[in-house]
């Protein structure tokens, strides 16, 4: 027997090895080469980690969830105490004052990596460790999941530090707290934290002493973990082939923030974007004591959320059916949400999504309780949990305003379509007034940011001037807007007590519309399925479009079309393969758990819904049927709309795609398909070529999202040093020439410092006359020249008697200055 367990042992992995290395070998020479992208060796060992996990997935899903290890390790609390003790050695270490922005990491010593890396692990563990023994020192919240309670703590505790670290930075900032001064704050409250930790624990009569723990490692669990190490490693291969830094564009303006911190400017300023990820950026900042740009780059350490956060969420979403489902759903989920977005870079778009999965994570926790199944009081445990399941989508809202809307969405569908809809919409109303008075202490400490940004963003999406973008002064601007917001928040409530109200009347109605739907699918489920099938492959070999999305930012591709034609191209290239593939499955969810196949089902129409919306609103405005007809920033809002929200689909199809493949595979075992009798070896082979097939047509896609963004623009270790140096020695708002536009993205449209101006452009204003050039320059007083050696144009040396001090030099650039300053 064991002989036969090597041979067959030896045949899986050399399978897997094979297809890995044709697998990428295919995907080089139909995607990488012909588009002359680069691609990391290490970024294609992460894939094929998670390539692995799914192939050890397929062959052991008739495995029980067994206990495969036990791991002895360290007291928590002897973690923390090691911790402090480290980051109390290295808070003597000075931190970097080149920059506070940006600096070259070959620029960086060793003592401050050192200081960095204590910092980041102290700064996201030891908060949340000690809030959430502090708050929940008899959780049951493992127990409520079924998972491993090592597990909860390795995804709460650093999204509890994480706010723990932007919300103390944004109050201080308000109060006026300078920057050192918010480091020692900072620092002082970890200790204050711990020694509270410790106080209670000795109340609540437990012995500190050094001693290890035995945590338990379930199979399941260990796949979870296996796969966020893979996630790991595909950051660490983007990181290493091009993207030292941050990916240029949004996520740049979304920390851009961090610099008004400490200096009374966060809330007069208008220029920013995802405000509170530059305080949580600027609290670890100052406290790895390296810039804000370069400890952000440093989080792809904590990627491995993607896949925990998302697994605790399944976990309670199907509670009570079969755990393979949980573990195949978060495999999908963290691979096909928004990759680029999830496992590619830690942003701001990363912490909104992670505060949005364990905020509806606790809340189901708390809808699915048996006190409240029995229609019992909400315990207290239940009531801290909806407490801090409001305030992590209060979180995700003010980093990055759609997961928190999409968030609300979510959790009132599944009160509508629960058994007990007083019940729920009951406890939804506790949780959305929670959420309301957490919004609006953090609003008002952020001088009504959060609540304005929100309706400027409607309002360049929609094109209705929600934020009165005329009035003045801006003061003014913001207060209406605000009060507009919080009318519609509280209409929104208003509207929940009405459902509270009429819901007996409800839950009839649902009932007989869901009856209506049984009645369909029961009788005639194999045509209805086959058709839905049938349709949609035909109309995705019919569109022939870019599977990757990307078609749509293209204007020109889409002129000729009609509004119909132009939607359902977009739709049906949004669905894909796995779209298709997720729906056709369904059946085998609404034959498993009907209130939870009408509850995704739900999910999806509304997303589509939701999606849609923008696109029929210009259709109505424009009804000449032409995409052509329409201005360009409608085109371009509307088709970003569109992308930003219809992923949040995934969710619901890659749990009907999970519950569907597996229930599949039991049935064509059961049946004994496809069974050879004579060669019992080949049964294996059969099997691992269709995972094989499988992983081509889901994983594709995905691989080649990330390799896209993996070649899109870097920033170089000359640049980052420039712009670092720019930002602390030259004043803010100063005027600066430059030779290269990578300047002007950085400089002025994305951390919002300077303004620019292209040398180009400038001469071309003056007819390059360099009299009028020098007049000019002297007139509108741009005194800093940021020049390159390697750009050429017989106007350099006469710009090089204007500019005649050189201020700072770094590789091919120097930063020159007007003598006359």
């Amino acid at each position: 027997m064991k002989s036969k367990q090597i041979v067959r042992n030896s045949i899986i992995t050399t399978f897997v090895y094979l297809f890995i290395c044709l697998y990428f070998l295919f995907l080089v020479q139909t995607y990488i080469i012909p588009n002359d992208f680069n691609i990391s060796i290490i970024l294609l060992l992460g894939f094929a980690i998670v390539i692995t996990g799914i192939f050890y997935f397929f062959l052991k899903i008739n495995s029980y969830n067994n206990i495969i290890a036990r791991v002895k390790i360290l007291d928590e609390n002897i973690i923390k105490t090691i911790l402090m003790a480290l980051m109390g050695i290295a808070i003597f270490i000075p931190p970097v004052s080149f920059s506070d922005v940006i600096i070259a990491w070959n620029q960086i010593y060793i003592l401050n990596y050192f200081r960095a890396v204590v910092f980041l692990i102290g700064a996201l563990f030891i908060p949340g460790a000690c809030i959430f023994n502090l708050i929940f020192s008899k959780s049951t919240i493992h127990e409520r999941l079924n998972v491993e309670s090592f597990l909860v703590k390795l995804t709460i505790y650093p999204i509890i530090s994480l706010i723990f670290l932007g919300s103390i930075t944004l109050i201080l900032d308000f109060i006026g707290f300078t920057r050192n001064s918010i480091f020692l704050f900072l620092f002082f409250s970890f200790i204050f934290l711990f020694y509270l930790d410790i106080l209670f624990q000795k109340n609540r009569g437990t012995k500190l002493k050094i001693k290890t723990t035995e945590i338990t490692i379930s199979r399941d669990t260990f796949l979870i973990l296996f796969i966020g190490l893979g996630i790991i490693i595909i950051a660490l291969g983007v990181l290493l082939s091009s993207h030292q830094y941050i990916l240029a564009g949004d996520r740049w303006r979304g920390i851009s923030s961090a610099s008004l911190i400490g200096n009374g400017d966060f809330g007069s300023s208008q220029n920013t974007y995802a405000k509170y990820w530059g305080c949580v950026s600027f609290g670890l900042s100052v406290l790895c004591g390296i810039p804000y740009i370069n400890t952000n780059v440093l989080l792809f350490l904590f990627l491995y959320l993607s896949i925990t956060s998302i697994y605790l969420l399944t976990k309670i979403l199907l509670k009570n059916m079969n755990e393979k489902f949980c573990v195949l759903s978060s495999i999908f989920i963290a691979i096909l949400f928004r990759p680029h977005l999830l496992i590619f870079q830690f942003s701001y778009h990363s912490f909104a999504f992670f505060s949005l999965f364990i905020s509806l994570t606790l809340f189901f926790i708390v809808i699915k309780s048996d006190h409240l199944e029995n229609k019992q009081k909400l315990t207290t445990e239940n009531i801290i949990l909806l407490a801090f399941s409001s305030l992590f989508l209060v979180q995700s809202l003010m980093s990055y305003i759609l997961p928190a809307l999409m968030g609300i969405v979510i959790v009132f569908l599944y009160c509508l379509f629960s058994t007990n809809i007083k019940q729920y919409i009951r406890v939804l109303l506790i949780f959305y007034v929670l959420f309301i008075i957490f919004l609006l202490i953090f609003d008002l400490i952020a001088f009504n940011f959060f609540s304005f940004s929100c309706f400027q963003h409607l309002s360049g999406f929609s094109g209705i001037p929600f934020n009165f973008v005329h009035v003045t002064p801006y003061s003014l601007r913001i207060t209406l807007t605000s009060l507009l917001f919080y009318t519609l928040l509280l209409s929104s409530f208003f509207l929940l007590s009405f459902v509270y109200k009429f819901s007996r009347r409800l839950s009839i109605i649902i009932n007989k519309i869901k009856l209506k739907i049984n009645f369909i699918l029961e009788k005639k489920h194999k045509y209805l399925f086959v058709f839905i099938f049938t349709f949609f492959s035909i109309c995705l070999l019919i569109t022939n479009l870019d599977l990757r999305f990307l078609i749509l930012y293209s204007r020109a591709s889409n002129l000729h079309l009609s509004f119909l034609s132009f939607y359902l191209n977009t739709l049906i290239v949004s669905i894909g393969f796995f779209g298709i593939f997720g729906i056709y499955l369904s059946f085998f969810c609404f034959k498993e758990n009907k209130n939870m196949f009408f509850f995704l089902f739900s999910w999806i129409v509304l997303i589509i819904g939701l999606a849609s919306s923008l696109i029929f609103l210009r259709w109505m405005q424009y009804p000449t049927s032409l995409v052509s007809n329409i201005p360009e920033d409608y085109y371009r809002y509307m088709v970003y709309w569109f992308s930003r929200t219809w992923y949040y689909s995934t969710i619901p199809l890659s749990i009907f795609a999970s519950i569907g493949l597996i229930k599949l595979i039991q049935k064509v075992k059961s049946r004994g398909w496809f069974k050879v009798k004579r060669y019992k070896e080949k049964k294996s082979f059969e099997s691992l070529s269709l995972i094989a097939l499988f992983i081509f047509l889901s994983l594709s896609t995905p691989i080649t999202i990330i390799t896209y963004w993996d070649n899109y623009y870097a920033t170089t270790n000359e640049e980052a040093q420039i712009i670092g140096w720019t930002s602390k020695n030259i004043p803010k708002d100063s005027e600066i020439l430059i030779t290269r536009w990578q300047f002007r993205e950085r400089l002025e449209k994305d951390l919002y410092l300077y303004k620019t101006y292209y040398i180009h452009e400038v001469m071309n204003n003056t007819n390059y006359n360099i009299e009028e050039l020098i007049g000019n320059l002297t007139s509108q007083k741009i005194y800093y020249f940021i020049f390159d050696k390697q750009y050429e144009s017989k106007y350099i040396e006469l710009l090089n008697n204007f500019y005649t001090i050189k201020l700072y030099e770094y590789g091919s650039f120097s930063v020159m200055s007007n003598k006359s300053i």
